[in-house]
């Protein structure tokens, strides 16, 4: 969402291109290895995402679009909650963060990242619900990537082939200075139960939600759309291994004044660090 909002926040660095496809990064490219020397605390993961937008524009002009390229080295940490209740707390923390843009993304071309980015108490042994602390907006404080932890620590509540099961997550975003609520509801089944681990396709049903004042004008964001791909987790520990998945989600952006149409195509990829 950061690169379309800059949009109508006065951004036009978007280039003009079509047929554009869709796939994750490498990450086991040279860019990965190069910051692969230290150590995340917890279950250490490797993650490669590539995002299109696309921006609308009237016959016979073609879509602008606008490309960014994030590849990371992350962990997730379960920890007892500080208030001494049962539940658990998982923490996201980050040893490294490389982001490339063809021109809207609001940092250097490469940024390096160390440190904890969020904390989420767990529901029922997932993530359910990511949202700053202390009922803060989401752009108080950058907490990058947060909205993948719901996607990190997954529900799993099936280990035979053909068991099915429903989740639903929130996450409370902040797309270039904008708090955005994404709500997805998930439909996970069990494929393949073979060896230490399960696989299980994941299928999701997306919306999008934004209302906001920024720069003197009220934001409106609306958007749905939908998420395909495959997981697998330990069968015991039913902790993530791997992630693969592609969405796609259509919104419409209005400052009262104008009004914009995009369409966002993402894909990902997580897998266990060395």
């Amino acid at each position: 969402m950061t690169i379309a909002i800059g949009l109508l926040l006065g951004t036009t660095a978007l280039r003009a291109q079509q047929g554009v496809a869709i796939q994750a990064p490498a990450i086991d490219s040279a860019a990965v290895r190069a910051v692969q020397a230290a150590r995340v605390t917890g279950r250490g993961y490797l993650f490669g995402s590539s995002a299109i937008v696309a921006m609308e524009r009237p016959a016979p002009q073609g879509a602008l679009v606008d490309t960014v390229t994030t590849l990371a080295r992350l962990g997730v940490t379960l920890v007892p909650s500080a208030d001494g209740a049962s539940d658990q707390v998982a923490v996201l923390a980050f040893d490294s963060l490389v982001v490339r843009s063809t021109g809207l993304v609001r940092r250097p071309a490469t940024a390096a990242l160390a440190g904890e980015s969020m904390r989420v108490r767990l529901e029922g042994g997932r993530v359910a619900r990511v949202a700053p602390a202390d009922g803060r907006s989401a752009c108080d404080g950058e907490a990058p990537l947060a909205s993948l932890l719901a996607e990190l620590v997954p529900a799993v509540r099936g280990d035979r082939p053909g068991d099915s099961w429903s989740d639903t997550t929130t996450v409370l975003a902040c797309r270039a200075g904008v708090p955005v609520t994404v709500t997805t509801a998930w439909r996970y089944t069990v494929k393949d139960e073979t060896g230490p681990a399960l696989a299980l396709a994941r299928e999701g049903t997306i919306t999008l939600a934004a209302d906001a004042p920024v720069k003197d004008q009220r934001l409106l964001l609306t958007g749905a759309g939908t998420s395909t791909g495959t997981i697998t987790v330990d069968r015991g520990t039913r902790a993530l291994r791997t992630l693969r998945a592609t969405s796609v989600v259509t919104f419409e952006l209005t400052n009262g004044q104008q009004s914009r149409r995009f369409t966002q195509t993402v894909a990902d990829e997580v897998r266990l660090a060395p």
